[in-house]
């Protein structure tokens, strides 16, 4: 399939579930983004597009690019080479050039929170993230995007701020940045930082996409969750990103609470729209870049990846130690009536031990009062993929 047209203009985060109500408004909609997910995993690909018919149709009506959500960059250990294989098949076959992940990590030690975790804002995490972006970036053969994400805590007296940390990853590789203006504003308010400042402080020419979201307030903090129009106060940070950045498209997310279509989403895409249209021209000023051609270099295997390579080996007993509080209620416990004890499992050097205990413990325990349902979540889906599966068998050997 042919490479899609050039992403430019503003569109939304695609679920099929409103593909109707998406064509229904094709023409005030420029471009689109799919959630690989969507498509690669077998539950979400059979339960809403199984022959890919909207997909197709989507590809063939607006520009389009492609989210994932399971690479977790961030982890401490080897990629999962079948995701990023599979990924790069998706995109070869439909034609899509560009692709975002997000700058964070979610999965380690065989859990995955499903929800993203900060970095630890330090040089090593750089080190490491350099490492697996680029042997990421081998297999996808392309460079890509990275995202800010939305989270409830980070890592106590870090040696870099969260807008020097991304501006250094850019130096260190060729990724570009998708601003998710939403999570500036709810990591603004939930950390205590000035949401223009940081964005002014990001390179404004790495960054070629953004998100705007909806989200709910709970106990005083701001939460991603997609389900409501996009707050007030990140429309002012939409015009300070056109202002600093070159992003060429905005994307609207929207998970839930899709209806009524026009009053709420159409709502937000029209708002959009009206802004980015003042920041940009009609039309874009420039051609898209062409994907360079994969080099001899681009080409390292992922294995060369050491997760116990010794120089990060404080990263990933934080981040194992993390992943045990969310997870086990009695490690918590432990751990909450004598710090030290984490180390035995878990060696870190004083520095990062107090990078680890100063992660904010309340908000910590809220990831871990959800990991019970992060878990059901997972096995219902399995169960319920088996009779997806069944009844897709039983139709097409009927007798």
């Amino acid at each position: 399939m042919p490479a899609t047209r050039q992403p430019y203009g503003v569109g939304l985060a695609y679920r099929p579930e409103v593909h109707h109500d998406i064509m229904q408004f094709r023409q005030e909609f420029d471009v689109m983004e799919v959630a690989t997910v969507d498509y690669l995993e077998r539950y979400w690909r059979l339960v809403q597009d199984p022959d890919t018919r909207y997909l197709r149709e989507l590809i063939a009506t607006f520009a389009v690019v492609a989210h994932g959500i399971n690479m977790s960059i961030g982890s401490v250990e080897p990629h999962d080479d079948a995701y990023l294989h599979a990924t790069r098949r998706f995109l070869d076959e439909y034609g899509i050039d560009e692709f975002s992940e997000h700058l964070a990590f979610h999965r380690i030690d065989g859990c995955d929170t499903r929800s993203f975790i900060a970095m630890p804002f330090e040089a090593e995490s750089l080190n490491w993230l350099e490492r697996k972006y680029n042997a990421a970036r081998a297999i996808l053969g392309r460079p890509f995007a990275l995202e800010n994400v939305s989270y409830l805590f980070v890592p106590a007296g870090c040696s870099l701020d969260e807008a020097d940390f991304i501006t250094e990853m850019t130096r260190r590789t060729d990724c570009s940045i998708l601003l998710d203006a939403t999570n500036v504003f709810n990591n603004a308010h939930n950390h205590g930082y000035d949401p223009i400042t940081y964005i002014r402080k990001l390179p404004g020419d790495r960054i070629n996409q953004l998100h705007i979201a909806g989200g709910k307030f709970v106990n005083g903090i701001w939460l991603d969750s997609h389900s409501a129009t996009v707050m007030e106060p990140v429309w002012d940070l939409v015009h300070a990103a056109l202002d600093h950045t070159n992003a060429q498209s905005i994307f609207l997310e929207r998970d839930t609470g899709y209806h009524p279509f026009e009053q709420g989403i159409m709502s937000d895409i029209r708002k959009a729209r009206d802004i980015f249209f003042k920041h940009r021209p009609a039309t874009p000023p420039t051609a898209a870049a062409t994907t360079p051609a994969p080099t001899a270099a681009d080409e390292a295997p992922s294995r060369a990846i050491n997760a116990l390579d010794p120089a990060v080996a404080n990263l990933r007993s934080f981040q194992r130690a993390i992943m045990r509080q969310i997870t086990d209620v009695n490690f918590r416990q432990q751990v909450a009536a004598d710090s030290n004890l984490v180390l035995k499992d878990y060696p870190m050097t004083p520095d990062w031990k107090s990078r680890w205990e100063g992660c904010n413990q309340d908000r910590l325990k809220r990831m871990a009062i959800k990991w019970p349902e992060t878990i059901k979540v997972q096995k219902d889906l399995e169960e319920d993929l088996k009779r997806v599966e069944w009844r897709a068998w039983a139709a097409q050997n009927s007798w």
